[in-house]
């Protein structure tokens, strides 16, 4: 096989392969991120980094603020929802880490974590 159209790239840059030459790509700026930015404004795990800062420095209420904005984007991530109910029980706000955990809980991908967050709401449902 030649170099037509299908070859493989060899991820030289020289070697075409199956990548449209830059100049057709749809974000073919001189900056590759440009296109992305303009779908989502912050990378990935940003506002779930930024809350993890602020839980640790025991910011609770921008914590939780933060884990808000980290579910907008990725609205089923487990740990998202599981650090907020731990924010929201810091707050005094124990029917929103229950509401929490028990999101955490049923979406889980595995059976040993839905038993760790049935434990831990269990337990929270002992602190009332």
């Amino acid at each position: 096989m030649g170099g037509g159209p299908l070859q493989q790239s060899s991820g030289d840059g020289q070697t075409p392969g199956l990548d449209l030459p830059r100049a057709h790509r749809p974000h073919a700026k001189n900056e590759p991120d440009s296109f992305l930015l303009r779908i989502e404004s912050h990378p990935p795990f940003y506002f779930y980094d930024r809350a993890s800062h602020a839980m640790q420095a025991g910011q609770f209420e921008q914590a939780a603020r933060l884990f808000e904005k980290s579910l907008s984007q990725r609205p089923y991530d487990v740990p998202s929802h599981f650090e907020l109910a731990i924010a929201a029980a810091h707050l005094g706000d124990m029917r929103r880490a229950r509401k929490q955990l028990e999101f955490a809980m049923k979406n889980s991908t595995t059976p040993d974590s839905r038993v760790i967050y049935a434990a831990k709401l269990r337990h929270l449902e002992s602190l009332n």
